[in-house]
């Protein structure tokens, strides 16, 4: 059996409703860096870069409470990519933001894998 990271969370094709997931990749040929806006079916929207697994990133989740945005900032990796947002692998969790991605998951139910990845 492979380790398990206890830190690492797998979001695949669908975000809750009402979340907002953004990815800053970055991009030393470009002037600017690239974003990529992820609907709520998970469909790519707004690309300039064609996103490739393997791919690590900076994901903004941002959660929309009563009108109250809430954000957190962290570092993933794309697992899989074929045209539209597949899965994204959330990396080096700390507790609180474990705790964030689970309050969304309670609030707005979505297919998310909380097995951690292997490492």
């Amino acid at each position: 059996m492979s380790k398990r990271d206890n830190n690492s969370v797998r979001l695949h094709r669908r975000v809750p409703i009402n979340a907002i997931c953004l990815l800053r990749v970055p991009d030393h040929d470009a002037v600017n860096e690239p974003v990529v806006n992820i609907s709520m079916s998970g469909m790519l929207m707004r690309s300039r870069l064609v996103l490739k697994a393997g791919t690590r990133c900076e994901a903004v989740v941002a959660f929309n409470e009563l009108g109250t945005y809430h954000t957190e900032r962290l570092h993933a990796r794309v697992v899989r990519a074929d045209g539209y947002f597949t899965a994204l692998q959330f990396v080096n969790l700390l507790p609180d933001q474990r705790a964030y991605l689970r309050a969304v998951l309670d609030a707005h139910p979505i297919d998310m894998d909380l097995t951690p990845a292997a490492s």
